[in-house]
């Protein structure tokens, strides 16, 4: 297979979003920062950052999922990516946000 790389020296900057949650496992932490290169080396400017709760019942699971089986955490593997998505959509959408060129998730 032939892969193409993304070439980021032709891009000034481009727009990323960041999630994760830490250990507390309390909820989803969102950065949004522009990266590029300047002068050859790595360069970024975070633009907004927030943090958004878990919904108790979501937070009940991902603490349980540690003793559940593979079903039980492909189900929450399914509803965490949903629940991502509607609050980072919401956000972006509250800040005016809408040049999104990558996201990066873990944790």
């Amino acid at each position: 297979m032939n892969y193409k790389r993304s070439n980021i020296e032709n891009t000034q900057v481009i727009r990323t979003v960041g999630l994760m949650t830490g250990t507390s496992m309390d909820g989803l932490d969102i950065s949004i920062a522009d990266i590029g290169l300047r002068k050859n080396k790595a360069d970024f400017n975070v633009i907004r950052t927030t943090s958004i709760p878990y919904p108790n019942d979501l937070q009940f699971q991902i603490r349980q999922s540690v003793y559940d089986t593979g079903k039980d955490t492909n189900a929450l593997d399914r509803d965490l990516g949903i629940w991502y998505a509607d609050k980072l959509f919401e956000y972006l959408r509250s800040e005016s946000i809408d040049n999104i060129e990558l996201i990066g998730s873990h944790g």
